[in-house]
């Protein structure tokens, strides 16, 4: 079938019914090892690969989903029907042109459809692909079934591989052929499907406390997919945080920088009034002060204009959001962190402007009145 359209459906039914919906005049979930159900998107969709996988080509379009409820279009092959026998210990598979042969014929497992099954709308996640979901009892069947086959039986008492014809390196790779053809059906791993991450963290702790004190070869290995993708993600997004991080690092130089240039022309064109300043008998931080405040000002002013701004886009951007994503107040600015930036801002525009403010503090006050 493929490694996305073949996969075993859990055995309590709960989880199913708390993540998937049965669509579809007479769906029902299946409960025989003879029946099975089709799985499709939250858009009542299959890749069409699993039509060619199935041998339905064509028109997919014309298909509906309940034209496949009560229909039997797959079937299970026993392997001695599949694997035939070539010589002592040597066999080889059944060819493409056998296929429609061994479909119709009476040994098998016709697997009848009883229903269809798409994501529930809100659905934390799908942990079935689309495709064809079949009950534990078709692995128990299938599994004794290959375990008692003949080509089973002979590569377990045999030191080749049987339809290779060629030895085994390692007992790794015998172990493996074995499993492959069923004389082996020791379970090499276990799925797992919290019903919510509080449950994965306790599954978690539960597995870390068994493999306390353990050796390695006792001690169980897991893997968190949730966790994985949960990493993955975040390298994601602290990529494109750090691009823009640089980004506005970059304008915020930028901004300095112009800040004290305008600063600094500030300065020349009011010569003549530091002079009469001076001449009064104003001090030089006296006059420091008059270009820092001004620039305190410039920086209160932009950062509050920065942050009403930002509470204004706020809504909309969420409300886009949410259609979108499905996912609320993503975007979202607390009031201690808006105060944070505007005191940032002036924290800026006073550092673009100490050097403008302090060469007007030194300008003689005779040279100043005289330059006018």
């Amino acid at each position: 079938m493929g490694r996305n359209f073949w996969q075993q459906l859990p055995e309590n039914s709960e989880i199913i019914s708390s993540q998937y919906d049965l669509i579809g005049s007479g769906s029902k979930l299946p409960t025989k090892k003879d029946e099975v159900v089709l799985v499709v998107d939250s858009f009542n969709r299959i890749d069409k690969t699993f039509f060619e996988k199935i041998g339905m080509a064509g028109n997919h379009s014309t298909y509906k989903l309940t034209d496949m409820i009560g229909k039997s279009i797959l079937k299970v092959i026993p392997n001695n029907d599949f694997y035939l026998e070539k010589d002592k210990n040597s066999y080889v598979t059944a060819t493409p042109t056998n296929y429609e042969k061994l479909f119709n014929n009476t040994s098998g497992t016709s697997l009848k459809i009883t229903g269809i099954l798409r994501p529930k709308k809100g659905a934390n996640g799908s942990f079935l692909p689309p495709g064809i979901a079949y009950t534990a009892d078709l692995t128990k069947s299938v599994l004794e079934d290959s375990k008692n086959s003949k080509i089973a039986i002979a590569q377990k008492n045999s030191n080749q591989d049987v339809l290779l014809g060629t030895s085994f390196t390692d007992e790794e790779t015998k172990n493996n052929a074995e499993r492959l053809l069923g004389s082996d059906s020791t379970p090499i791993g276990i799925n797992i499907y919290p019903i919510n991450f509080e449950a994965k963290e306790k599954i978690k702790k539960y597995l870390d406390h068994y493999n306390e004190g353990k050796p390695n070869k006792e001690q169980l290995v897991y893997s968190d997919l949730a966790e994985s993708l949960t990493s993955i993600t975040k390298k994601l997004l602290d990529g494109v945080t750090y691009v823009l991080t640089g980004f506005a690092a970059i304008s915020l130089f930028v901004s300095t920088i112009m800040i004290g240039i305008i600063t600094y022309v500030s300065v020349i064109e009011r010569t003549k009034e530091i002079g009469i300043l001076r001449s009064v008998g104003a001090r030089k931080k006296d006059i420091s002060r008059v270009f820092n405040a001004e620039t305190l000002i410039v920086g209160f002013t932009a950062g509050s204009l920065g942050v009403g701004i930002t509470y204004l886009i706020t809504y909309p951007v969420n409300l886009v959001i949410q259609s979108l994503a499905g996912a609320s107040r993503v975007a979202n600015l607390s009031p201690k962190h808006a105060v944070f930036l505007i005191i940032g801002s002036m924290v800026l525009t006073l550092i673009a402007g100490v050097i403008p403010s302090r060469m007007a503090a030194r300008k003689d006050p005779v040279e100043a009145l005289r330059n006018e």
